[in-house]
């Protein structure tokens, strides 16, 4: 081997390095935007519903789920899907993005509020001898089988 193509193949060599290199030294990198953040986000759930619904269709169409829970979470993937699709064609207007997610805490905290007043309208109060939280409709209590007929009136 020849002093030229030792030093043709090292040449070789090292353009190959700088220019896998060069990207790293430069640190040239492209900001992504909250816009295009977002969009991408989007992007991905629209995915996820279509996915999720072809799992669903699938499952239904080989008899592994019943029609009655097949068309409720067909329902709720649609309108998934659907406001997903909705804040896609916003944010391509360029309009501003309404987060769905609020409207959804709302209906869980009205969930929350009725369980809780539910629970409130069973307390009957404590027991006279154990000083235990017992139910409106008990008549003993639960914990030391004191007879609760007496507490009735007590909230």
């Amino acid at each position: 081997m020849d002093i030229g193509s030792i030093l043709a193949g090292l040449a070789l060599t090292l353009l190959t390095v700088a220019f896998v290199a060069l990207p790293l030294i430069q640190h040239r990198g492209k900001d992504v935007t909250e816009t295009e953040r977002l969009s991408s986000e989007l992007q991905a759930g629209r995915d996820r519903v279509l996915n999720s619904l072809q799992e669903l269709e699938m499952d239904f169409n080989t008899g592994k789920i019943l029609e009655e829970d097949y068309r409720s979470q067909r329902q709720v993937l649609m309108k998934e899907g659907a406001g997903i699709l909705r804040r896609i064609d916003d944010l391509k207007a360029g309009g501003h993005v309404r987060f769905e997610g609020r409207e959804i805490d709302d209906e869980i905290e009205a969930a929350i509020k009725q369980i809780r007043g539910e629970r409130e309208d069973r307390n009957g109060g404590f027991c006279p001898s154990c000083g235990s939280e017992v139910k409106a409709d008990d008549l003993f209590c639960i914990r030391c089988g004191n007879t609760l007929s007496d507490v009735e009136g007590q909230a």
